[in-house]
């Protein structure tokens, strides 16, 4: 019985997570803080601004059928024909803000 007890202490201590000294990349060290997930669906991927407004700056652009993470959603608003909500994610260690109507 005191073996069994040993070696299920023993393997139980191998199991701790060991590296502890890496550091993920933004996108999964937010995970807890995510609201949402969403995956991109317009063809030709879809611009990240650095405002919730299609007149700021775009600082990245997150190819089709990429999954991300909403950090939070701001009100809806209508550009063009197209109605939907700005979504704040985060995407290659940058935070900005894509709108949400070319998402699912």
């Amino acid at each position: 019985m005191r073996k069994f007890i040993y070696l299920f202490l023993f393997f139980f201590l191998l199991c701790k997570e060991t590296n502890q000294n890496t550091k993920p990349d933004l996108q999964t060290t937010n995970q807890s803080t995510f609201i949402d997930k969403i995956c991109i669906v317009a063809k030709e991927g879809l611009n990240i601004y650095s405002q919730p407004s299609s007149q700021s700056e775009i600082i990245s652009t997150v190819p089709y059928f990429t999954k991300l993470g909403v950090l939070e959603y701001f009100d809806y608003e209508t550009i063009g024909i197209n109605s939907g909500k700005w979504a704040k994610v985060s995407f290659q260690n940058k935070i900005g803000y894509l709108f949400e109507q070319f998402t699912i």
